[in-house]
């Protein structure tokens, strides 16, 4: 650090942001961060989706679904009996539906023998409801309801179709590549548009519009600013060196983990001795209650104010800020 920049270390003070106010500011901006981050994927998918690309392979999705009989309208035989509009009020025509659907399915071309329809008719015949097996063998070797309640066929037609017709589908060929394609375009579509949002505000509204302090959102509304450990300013290098630090640890990683460096981070901020959540602690930042104090962006900025306002000083001893019990606000 420059004698100059000593100078003025010691000259002004800053108290650090309440720990509540950063917790808030932090969720503020989370909350931001994600609305804008969903709301732009929203307008994209919409658009994206009338590219004739996707437009293709979700027609392509859509016709395996209702080739394969599990799917009416759109919905799941298994939900689709459900609702009202169905048609389907009685228990045994809701279990007659979902019967014959099934059977359509195991029949069909997805399967190039006969044996998933085997391994269907076995689980029949192992079911049990209670202590009541519902199936039976008949004369003809075929396997036939017995009469008992309606309601008990309906239950297990369903988990067929949840537990083991979905497994048959999914992993058709011709299906799962629709999916990988729908599925992964989904995932880049709001992988840009997280970054889009976090570009916007976490960079360019710290760097450009609340230069002062490098606020985003949130820290303006909470009137918390950050400094360097030379009680000015961050600069411009330092600032885009911690939001990709942000941006790959925060977010990707913490995405992956579980939000995993969130709870570091945290973990840090209430327990450290300086009080640093771990962005403060690698860049050797500091965020601090600006409400009452002006921030100064270099040596230049300082001097022009200090015709202006009233000296202050950042206890510092070392030059360097710390955290003890004599008077020491760091």
């Amino acid at each position: 650090m420059k004698t100059s920049e000593k100078a003025i270390s010691k000259e002004l003070i800053y108290h650090p942001a309440k720990t509540w106010k950063r917790i808030a500011s932090f969720f503020l901006d989370a909350v931001i961060f994600l609305f804008t981050a969903v709301t732009l994927f929203s307008f994209a998918n919409m658009a994206l989706q009338e590219t004739p690309f996707l437009k293709e392979n979700s027609n392509k999705r859509l016709t395996i679904q209702n080739e394969s009989g599990l799917y009416v309208e759109g919905n799941l035989i298994s939900t689709y009996v459900d609702m009202d509009e169905s048609g389907l009020s009685a228990a045994r025509e809701k279990k007659d539906f979902l019967k014959e659907k099934i059977d359509v399915f195991y029949r069909s071309s997805f399967f190039s023998n006969d044996d998933a329809e085997k391994e269907y008719h076995s689980r029949c015949l192992e079911y049990s409801y209670g202590n009541e097996r519902l199936f039976q063998e008949g004369r003809d070797g075929k396997v036939e309801e017995k009469p008992l309640n309606p309601e008990y066929f309906v239950t297990f037609y369903k988990e067929e179709v949840t537990d083991h017709c979905l497994s048959y589908l999914y992993t058709s060929k011709e299906y799962a590549e629709t999916t990988v394609v729908s599925l992964s375009t989904m995932i880049a579509e709001f992988a840009s548009c997280a970054l889009l949002s976090s570009f916007l505000f976490f960079l360019v509204i710290p760097l450009w519009i609340c230069k002062r302090g490098r606020q985003t959102l949130g820290m303006k509304s909470f009137k918390i600013s950050l400094l360097s450990v030379k009680a000015l300013n961050v600069t411009r290098a330092s600032y885009v060196g911690r939001y990709f630090f942000l941006v790959f640890v925060y977010i990707i990683l913490g995405f992956f983990s579980f939000l995993l460096p969130e709870f570091v981070s945290l973990g840090m901020l209430l327990f450290s001795s300086r009080h640093q959540d771990l962005a403060d602690y690698v860049f050797n930042h500091y965020q601090v209650d600006s409400s009452n104090q002006e921030v100064y962006l270099d040596l230049a900025d300082y001097y022009l104010h200090m015709q202006e306002k009233s000296k202050a000083t950042l206890e510092n001893k070392e030059l360097d800020l710390t955290n003890s019990k004599k008077g020491n606000f760091f």
